[in-house]
């Protein structure tokens, strides 16, 4: 686990450096959002995948948008915390709050972000 996370720390470190060689920037005084992307995939396949590594399927249980709104009401009502507190991630993620617009990554041949199979594959076989 330990060196997964220094592979995700240099890749993020690798990016930020590129991301500032002149070659890529007109000037380093302008304001610029960095964005990379390696995929951009429905929540099923991001399951999809990690089923097909463990070699067993997963069982997951969709929520409405609405009915999450309800679940967080609920586990606040139950002090449940944490739970309250990650139901809107879930949402965000669940309904496509997460897909990334206009990543940068033709900006910067050099940097080859990984697959979300490559990071399954890399993690788990």
């Amino acid at each position: 686990m330990k060196k997964d996370l220094y592979v995700v720390l240099f890749s993020i470190a690798e990016f930020l450096v590129l991301s500032l060689l002149p070659t890529h920037l007109k000037s380093l005084d302008e304001h610029r959002e960095l964005r990379a992307t390696g995929s951009t995939l429905p929540v099923s396949e991001y399951f999809d995948t990690v089923a097909r590594f463990l070699g067993h399927t997963i069982n997951v249980e969709y929520l409405s948008r609405e009915s999450s709104y309800d679940y967080e009401k609920e586990q606040t009502a139950l002090g449940n915390e944490l739970l309250a507190r990650y139901t809107p991630i879930r949402r965000v993620l669940g309904f496509g709050g997460s897909v990334m617009q206009d990543p940068d990554n033709k900006d910067y041949p050099e940097f080859k972000p990984e697959t979300w199979e490559q990071v399954v594959k890399r993690m788990l076989a």
